[in-house]
Parts: structure tokens; C-alpha cells; sequence
């Protein structure tokens, strides 16, 4: 049960006016909080139970070896890093055994040729991103950043939240579990808020990246079928199809949760107007990004700049950004099977780490030299980093390297095939410029240097500003499409 079945609606409906009702009706704060956090937790493994009952098991599992490690740690002293270790090393096999498992086999027997009787594992949905968020807050609670929870139902909430469940946003423990401790009201302001931010996730997911999907499928199912000019438009809308499809999701789970009173992060920030990979991912699935910076990026950073400061100087000078480009390439190989399994996704993560130093040789070299980077918002710049992106989107979207070597092909090789110039890849790029243009007049309007996304909420108290909402709404629902359909990252 996701935000695209109906049956959802009804349910998410049924949780906000039980949640109204204990803040209406049960006067004791504490007691109001409790009976809270219970709905909100069995509302959660209600949405498991939907998929599969038994992902019910896997995710109480993750749950009581978070909340047990955490308490060891906290208590091992000059053990913490030990214990840490093996907790993290759990959770890291507990997650490669329902994701990775099955991959590992089928390579397995296609290089010996042996074949053994084996029953495919399904792997529990949101596995990825709740065991990321267990594995920082443990590190979390061994670097001593803050306490161990002691209340259970406070980490059940933080690892199984639904709104996010099943794409994130990634939460911390140190942005969410103090939220969790206070009791949050439900207020009208959180309800405007919150509503607006859905309905624009809503807009992204079944208007924009439905039918974007719908045209991609076919593309990439069979490109043979279809002309250069085509596989080009295809490739091009790929990253904004995914885009639209991922924010989306985002921008409803941050919606409903801000409807609760509760509050996750962005996830998305103008990824397109980035310049080169690393400002790229600062600005995409943001969450997953600061999670990889903090707790592996930088403490293998650290590490290698130990390695070489026992290095001859002239080696250190030569090669001082060693260090940084080797935690990079490992961190992007990381990112990249943690998107899914399959040579693919590694050859994806490899691909963004190398064009990473690449970059950073680059800004290097020209530093050297005294030369400036092109200023930001330069549109050479942009658009060779748009198109770098989605060439390397490839690997993602495609099933196996030969079938991306053969898309490669058919970009640069005029064939014969079908014309299809989809409206909606057309629409997509209208949206997107649209969406840059308001963030830069707001930009200029609060005189900020940073150019952010903005959001332009309505006032829902006046009734010009409801009737836009509604037809807003209205809108989504008349140019929706509703057919089958999933979240990309629902698989992940």
C-alpha cells in the first residue's frame, strides 16, 4: 500500500482523524503522546502487513538489533568502536542477504554451471533505507553525538515512520527522534503547509513522470524499434523522468508528515543546474548524499590522508588529492550497488566516482594555472553536466551492460525506426525550466546568494487562494495518469 493505491487514501484518512481525535479528546500530555506514537507505529506495520506479512518480521528484527546495539555501545567504553563495528556488520549482511543474496547466486551458477534448487528472496520494501538510517544512528551513538534511545517506540518510529517508509527522505536520529519526544500537535498552519506540498508531489508523480514513464518503457524496452532522434529524447528525459518520479514521492511523504506535525528534509534541490557531479549530488536525493559524506566518505577521507602523511613529501605534493578521489570513487561504487543489484548499478556508481576526479583534476589544473570556473547558472556548463548525466543514466535504467552498449550505439548510429516525439518528455522540460525561473525571481526577491527551490504555497484561508488550490488539484486529477504504476525507488 503506497501513495499510488487508492486504498491508501482512505487509510491515511482514517490515521490523520485518530490522530485529531487523541489530541481533542486525551488531555493528559504524556498520555496524548503515547497513545500517538502507538496509532502512528501500528499504522506503519499496517502498510508492511499490506505488502507482505512477514516484512513485519524483518523489520522488528532490524528494529530490536538497533535498539539492543545501541544500548551495548553506549556501555562497551573502550570497546564502543568494536561493538559498533559488529552491530553495523549485522545489519550491512541482515540487508546483502534480502538484496544481494540472489543476485550472488545466479552469478554464482553461470560461472561454475551448477544449478541448485533455490526459491527467489523478496526483499522486505524500504530495507535499504531504514537499515541506512539504523547504521547511522548507531554511529551516531558510538562518535557519542547523543544518547542511546532508551523509549522503543521512539526507534520503532524513527526506523519505520510510513510516510517515509518506503523512499525516504533518510532521517537522522538527531533531527527526528527529538520530535518524536515531543508531543506535535496537528495544527492548521502544518495542514496548509503540508497539503500544498503533497499536491505538488502528487503533480510530479501522476501528471509528469506517469506518462513520462509510459513513453521511457517502451524506449528502452525495445530501441531498436524507434530513431535516433527518439533513443536521444529518451535519454534526455530519463534523469527528469526519475526526477519527477522520486521528488514526487519525496514531496508527498514530507507532506503528509508535515500535516502530522512532523518535519523531514528536502530531498531535491534544482539538481539540473548543477555544473559538475559533485554539485550534482549535493543537490539530488540530498538525504542519501549527506548520509554518505558523513559516514563514509569522510571517515575514509580521514583514514587515507593518515596513509599519506607517512608518505615522502614530494609524494604527498603530487598526489595530495589522493585522499579525497580515492573515498570518492568507493563512495559512488557504494551509492551505486546501494541502488540496486546488478553490474549495472556498480558500473553507474564507478562511472559518477570517475567523472568526480576528473573534476576535481580539472578545477585543480585550472587553479594552478590561476583560471577561474565558469560562474554558476553558466549554461555551457550545465548543459554538458545535464547531458554527462543522463549518458551515464543509462547503466541505471538498462538491465545488463550489453544492453547499455547497444543504447549507446543506436544514439550515434542513424537507423530506421519510430518517430515518437512524446508530449509529456516535451512538458517535463517546460516544468523544469518553469521551476528554475521561480526560484531565481525569488531568489532575487528575499536578495538571497544561493539559489534554492521554492514552493509557492497559496493563503487556503481566502478564497482566491483556495480556489487555486482547487484547481490545481483538479487539474492533477483530469491530466493524471493511473494506470499501473510504481515509485522507481520502491525497489530499491
Amino acid at each position: 500500500m503506497s501513495f499510488n493505491d487508492l486504498d491508501f487514501y482512505p487509510f491515511l484518512l482514517l490515521v490523520l482523524i485518530s490522530l485529531f481525535a487523541v489530541q481533542v479528546l486525551v488531555k493528559k500530555e504524556q498520555t496524548a503522546l503515547l497513545i500517538r506514537k502507538v496509532l502512528l507505529l501500528c499504522a506503519s506495520f499496517a502498510v508492511i502487513w499490506c505488502y507482505r506479512p512477514e516484512f513485519c518480521l524483518s523489520t522488528s528484527a532490524v528494529i530490536l538489533i538497533t535498539y539492543i546495539s545501541a544500548l551495548f555501545i553506549e556501555r562497551a567504553g573502550t570497546w564502543k568502536t568494536a561493538v559498533a563495528g559488529f552491530s553495523v556488520t549485522v545489519l550491512v549482511l541482515f540487508l546483502g542477504y534480502f538484496k544481494y543474496f540472489t543476485f550472488l547466486y545466479i552469478t554464482f551458477s553461470s560461472l561454475t554451471g551448477r544449478a541448485f534448487s533455490f526459491s527467489k528472496i523478496a526483499a522486505p520494501i524500504g530495507i535499504s533505507f531504514y537499515i541506512f538510517t539504523a547504521i547511522g544512528y548507531l554511529f551516531d551513538v558510538a562518535w557519542e553525538k547523543y544518547p542511546a534511545e532508551r523509549n522503543i517506540l521512539n526507534l520503532s518510529l524513527m526506523l519505520a515512520f510510513f510516510p517515509k517508509l518506503l523512499c525516504g527522505p533518510l532521517v537522522r536520529g538527531d533531527e527526528f527522534l527529538p520530535q518524536l519526544r515531543e508531543n506535535r500537535r496537528m495544527s492548521i498552519s502544518s495542514f496548509m503547509t503540508g497539503i500544498q506540498i503533497f499536491a505538488l508531489g502528487f503533480f510530479k508523480k501522476a501528471v509528469l513522470a506517469n506518462h513520462m514513464a509510459r513513453f521511457l518503457d517502451s524506449v528502452f524496452f525495445a530501441p531498436s524499434a524507434f530513431s535516433m532522434g527518439t533513443l536521444w529524447l529518451a535519454m534526455l528525459s530519463n534523469m527528469p523522468a526519475l526526477y519527477f518520479d522520486f521528488s514526487g514521492y519525496s514531496d508527498m511523504a514530507v507532506g503528509i508528515s508535515r500535516i502530522m506535525g512532523y518535519e523531514l528534509r528536502s530531498n531535491f534541490n534544482l539538481p539540473f543546474i548543477t555544473t559538475n557531479i559533485s554539485d550534482f549530488w549535493s543537490r539530488w536525493h540530498i538525504t542519501l548524499t549527506d548520509w554518505l559524506q558523513t559516514y563514509l566518505f569522510n571517515p575514509l577521507a580521514v583514514r587515507f590522508r593518515r596513509i599519506m602523511a607517512g608518505k615522502p613529501k614530494a609524494f604527498r605534493k603530487k598526489y595530495k588529492l589522493l585522499p579525497e578521489c580515492g573515498a570518492a570513487v568507493i563512495t559512488f561504487f557504494v551509492s551505486g550497488i546501494w541502488h540496486g543489484v546488478g553490474f549495472n548499478f556498480a558500473i553507474f556508481g564507478l562511472l559518477h566516482g570517475i567523472f568526480y576526479v576528473i573534476q576535481k583534476v580539472f578545477a585543480q589544473a585550472r587553479k594552478a594555472k590561476g583560471k577561474t570556473m565558469l560562474p554558476s547558472l553558466h549554461p555551457v556548463p550545465i548543459l554538458a553536466s545535464f547531458l554527462l548525466i543522463n549518458l551515464i543514466q543509462v547503466f541505471f535504467r538498462t538491465d545488463t551492460p550489453g544492453d547499455a552498449l547497444y543504447f549507446y550505439q543506436a544514439l550515434f548510429i542513424p537507423h530506421a525506426g519510430v518517430f515518437f516525439p512524446s508530449f509529456w518528455c516535451l512538458a517535463g522540460f517546460v516544468i523544469l525550466s518553469v521551476e528554475v525561473i521561480y526560484a531565481r525571481v525569488q531568489q532575487k526577491n528575499r536578495g538571497a546568494t544561493e539559489l534554492d527551490a521554492a514552493i509557492p504555497y497559496l493563503n487556503l484561508e481566502t478564497v482566491p487562494g483556495l480556489t487555486a488550490f482547487l484547481f490545481y488539484i483538479g487539474l492533477a486529477l483530469a491530466l493524471g495518469y493511473f494506470g499501473e504504476s510504481y515509485f522507481v525507488y520502491e525497489q530499491f
